[in-house]
């Protein structure tokens, strides 16, 4: 049946419905039309401030806060080093996006190893380089460290969690089911405020670490936990047979699950991982809840210079379009991977 015929169809057996529909996509499509003039047609992109007008964006805003919002307070006769870490991230995205052969093992190996070292050391500094405390981490920097930190340990920490989950011995399987539970049924800002606020008072004066590196640390056990679930369920969906047969060729057990349980849960639970990331990525943002210059901070920060204080609402729009614009190439790079181990499958 052709698309006219399934709408003549839908017409003549569910009027109310396509009614509905016809409401939604009037609604819809007066929104989109408003927001082009808006952000567009009637905005003001070059020029002084007095040329901006009420019936659109002051994108001056943006452009004129632009190195605020992309390196935040960083030093600014030090910003080729922020820099080469946007490029860093972007590379190893790309390498891992397509299929380049070997390149994209490594890829994968930078990604899980090389790179959150060299994002620490690009940014705070030491061997040559000028020291710059994590103060000065600000800005979408931040929300990237912060993403590919966690999503970097993310991984092992699942896996070791959804295998001691599945441990015969009780100690082992009775602690990662309480770590997972409790991490599972606790708020991400019950976990930024125990990272923020509580842990320096469980050690000593100049023990407990930077407050980014807590922050990094207690958000990889909490999404370690979710990442745990989907670990196990791609576990559980393995056919047991196939572990019985490494057994009986002579594999131990670690060379069954590292060779041939691990990667099939992991090509399982694919998705539900990509899902854990992309939420954590758009999570970000609540670092403004515990005083933590990311970039939805730093756009709040510049709403006190009378200059700005009326764009507010152009700054809310760019942050969304940066992370919806993050989220979007994560899920595209998401059903990228879905299709091609379809296809390898």
């Amino acid at each position: 049946m052709t698309n006219i015929g399934q709408l003549q169809h839908l017409i003549s057996t569910k009027p109310g419905e396509f009614l509905i529909s016809l409401v939604w996509a009037v609604i819809v499509a007066y929104g989109i039309y408003h927001l082009i003039m808006w952000a567009i047609i009637n905005a003001t992109f070059t020029g002084a401030l007095d040329d901006c007008n009420s019936h659109g964006a002051c994108w001056l805003y943006v452009s004129g806060n632009i190195t605020n919002f992309v390196m935040g307070l960083y030093p600014r006769d030090h910003l080729w080093r922020p820099l080469l870490v946007y490029f860093l991230v972007l590379l190893n995205i790309i390498v891992i996006a397509f299929p380049l052969g070997r390149i994209r093992q490594y890829g994968f190996m930078s990604l899980l190893t090389i790179l959150p070292f060299m994002t620490y050391w690009l940014l705070g500094g030491g061997l040559g380089l000028t020291t710059v405390p994590p103060l000065y981490w600000s800005g979408f920097i931040l929300n990237i460290v912060l993403f590919v930190s966690v999503t970097t340990l993310m991984l092992p920490v699942g896996v070791t969690l959804a295998l001691c989950r599945r441990s015969q011995m009780p100690v082992v399987h009775g602690l990662a089911r309480v770590t997972i539970d409790l991490m599972r049924g606790l708020p991400m800002v019950t976990i930024l405020f125990v990272a923020s606020t509580i842990i320096p008072f469980l050690f000593p004066n100049g023990m407990s670490g930077n407050r980014i590196l807590r922050v990094v640390i207690c958000l990889s056990l909490f999404t370690g936990a979710y990442a745990a679930e989907v670990i196990r369920g791609g576990i559980q969906v393995v056919p047991r047979g196939q572990s019985e047969a490494a057994t009986s060729l002579g594999l131990s057990y670690w060379q069954t699950t590292g060779y041939i349980v691990l990667p099939q849960a992991l090509e399982i639970g694919f998705p539900g991982l990509v899902n854990i990331a992309i939420g954590l990525f758009k999570d970000s943002t609540l670092l403004i809840i515990i005083g933590m210059m990311d970039l939805l901070n730093i756009v709040f920060s510049t709403q006190s210079n009378p200059k700005w204080m009326k764009y507010y609402f152009e700054g809310l729009v760019m942050v969304g379009f940066a992370f919806w614009l993050g989220c979007f190439l994560l899920s595209m790079i998401s059903c990228y991977w879905e299709k091609r181990l379809k296809i390898q499958r």
